[in-house]
């Protein structure tokens, strides 16, 4: 067992073309009931095309009334914003160029790091957290060693669909799909934690907890990944001292899919989302699993033909140019 709480969070924010989702997600972090005397909140605007930095930091300046004070970290403009509610601290960092999902959450932990933080927390832009949520992932932290990440009660924000996933998914050996836990439930369903996590291989990187030492052993996420997996690769990297877990009180909402441009209530992926979830696999099955790469080519060119016999003919595409190795990579730079 833990000795102590944990109470010096800070969370990491991702944008890149989200800003009126930021927005939300900040603005619901400042109602949530607080752990410790101070949150630190890192925006990190991942080269965003449809704003400009300077727009996007006055913008968030404006709408918590706060001033800025500007500073560098490595190749990194950091803006301080004072005059905050004095429970929290917003901190922008403007990435110099967009390289990925990975990437930018690294720019925030790194800053993070440099700090006293002891307690981290991921976010995807589209998400809101319940007033209950950071208590609830400080406590289960505490209550373990053993825990590495901790997935969220992810709630779909549209109302009647339930829950997203129970903490995370559970990883398909061979074909290296991930199935949500407990998708579609509401909260008056919720399994219970043990059952949950018997099952958990990782948690869903939209809302995403952990301790420092955590972050120490693990180290930090593996930029390659662009989007997706990325938190299936940072699970399978700490397993051997650590375990994902859910923290069932964790409540989060989570706009499912809006930050890739997907349409999820129709089950439609954009372009975009479907490449980089074909791409980022492959690139899981070579880093862990060599042998099982034929067998995700084949089902690459299945999941293909399903989208062309949907009339997608631009995600069959991007399907195919993301998971046959050597083909052009033209949705690269384009997340």
């Amino acid at each position: 067992m833990l000795t102590g709480n944990l109470e010096k969070p800070g969370i990491v924010i991702v944008n890149y073309n989200s800003l009126a989702y930021v927005i939300e997600a900040v603005e619901s972090i400042f109602s949530a009931e607080k752990i410790g005397e101070r949150t630190r909140i890192v925006l990190v605007d991942n080269a965003s095309t449809e704003h400009g930095f300077d727009e996007f930091e006055a913008t968030i300046r404006q709408r918590f009334a706060a001033d800025i004070a500007v500073a560098r970290q490595a190749d990194h403009r950091v803006s301080i914003l004072d005059g905050c509610p004095e429970t929290a601290e917003i901190i922008i960092i403007q990435a110099s160029r967009n390289d990925g999902f990975a990437a930018g959450c690294n720019i925030g932990l790194r800053f993070l790091y440099e700090t006293d933080t002891d307690f981290f927390l991921l976010l995807n832009p589209d998400t809101k957290l319940h007033h209950n949520t950071l208590k609830a992932f400080a406590a289960k932290l505490s209550s373990d060693s053993k825990y590495g990440l901790l997935g969220a009660t992810l709630m779909n924000m549209r109302a009647g669909l339930g829950t997203q996933a129970c903490g995370g998914a559970s990883l398909n050996p061979l074909s290296l799909l991930g199935c949500n836990l407990g998708a579609g439930l509401s909260l008056d369903e919720l399994p219970s934690e043990q059952e949950i996590e018997q099952q958990l291989s990782y948690p869903v990187g939209a809302a995403m907890a952990f301790r420092r030492d955590w972050l120490e052993y693990a180290g930090f996420m593996d930029e390659r990944y662009f989007l997706y997996y990325e938190e299936a690769d940072w699970s399978r990297i700490g397993r051997d001292k650590y375990k994902p877990g859910w923290a069932r009180n964790a409540i989060v909402y989570h706009h499912h899919g809006a930050a890739a441009g997907s349409n999820l209530a129709r089950q439609e992926r954009s372009p975009l989302a479907d490449y980089h979830m074909i791409r980022s696999r492959m690139q899981y099955a070579l880093k862990w699993h060599k042998w099982i790469a034929p067998l995700i080519i084949s089902l690459t060119c299945v999941q293909a033909i399903r989208r062309i016999l949907r009339g997608q003919k631009e995600q069959a595409r991007a399907v195919l140019l993301g998971g046959i190795p050597g083909a052009d990579r033209a949705y690269q730079k384009h997340a």
